[in-house]
């Protein structure tokens, strides 16, 4: 049980460290160049 719950928050924190690195990719430098 302790062993699923630490693979759940990892998958978490996975994803949302691909969602930002997404997200500063697309709009990064759209950002910096529009500045």
């Amino acid at each position: 049980m302790t062993m699923r719950m630490s693979s759940i928050k990892l998958l978490v924190l996975v994803v949302i460290a691909l969602v930002v690195l997404l997200t500063v990719a697309e709009f990064g430098p759209a950002v910096l160049s529009g500045r």
